[in-house]
């Protein structure tokens, strides 16, 4: 078993029922990452669809994030229909281990970020009430929630990394 097959394993006995995506399997030029069908949401068979996707990331997997172990990307997800479009609410949390910006110590930074979309077939403008929430225009009875993961994963990493060095305490 390679050493990827055995965290993978080992992380199954805390989230056995979670979608796990290999991140260096993942072309973010295809159309999809992880679909979900909003099929039941629709018909309102269920008032929400929720779950947890966990991204495995090898070492140097994402270009400008110098982590020094692979790590897993946990990213729980929670979708509700309102009227005729979709609620989603993503909260993603991950443990990198890094390599401080400022002094270069080695240190463990936590990554953690929610963020709350609203998918839908209407015209967005009936929604500009709240301008903390992203609005998105659904073509389909699908949202590709992989994706939107990844794009908030990627796009809300800090461009330094840096730990409560002395550098940085020295600079104050």
């Amino acid at each position: 078993m390679t050493e990827k097959e055995l965290k993978i394993k080992e992380i199954r006995k805390d989230y056995p029922y979670a979608k796990i995506i290999d991140y260096s399997q993942v072309n973010l030029n295809n159309d999809e990452v992880f679909l979900i069908k909003l099929d039941d949401l629709i018909k309102e068979k269920v008032e929400e669809i929720n779950g947890i996707v966990l991204f495995y990331f090898d070492i140097l997997s994402i270009i400008g994030l110098y982590n020094k172990k692979s790590f897993f990307l946990k990213a729980e997800y929670y979708i509700k229909k309102i009227e005729n479009s979709f609620f989603i609410n993503i909260k993603l949390q991950a443990d990198i281990n890094l390599d401080c910006d400022l002094c270069g110590n080695n240190f463990v930074y936590n990554f953690e970020f929610d963020t709350q979309e609203i998918h839908s077939k209407n015209n967005y403008l009936d929604f500009k009430d709240n301008q903390d929430i992203a609005y998105f225009y659904l073509n389909d009875d699908k949202i590709d929630i992989g994706r939107i993961i990844l794009e908030n994963f990627i796009s809300n990493l800090p461009l330094k990394f840096t730990d409560n060095c002395n550098l940085k305490l020295n600079k104050l």
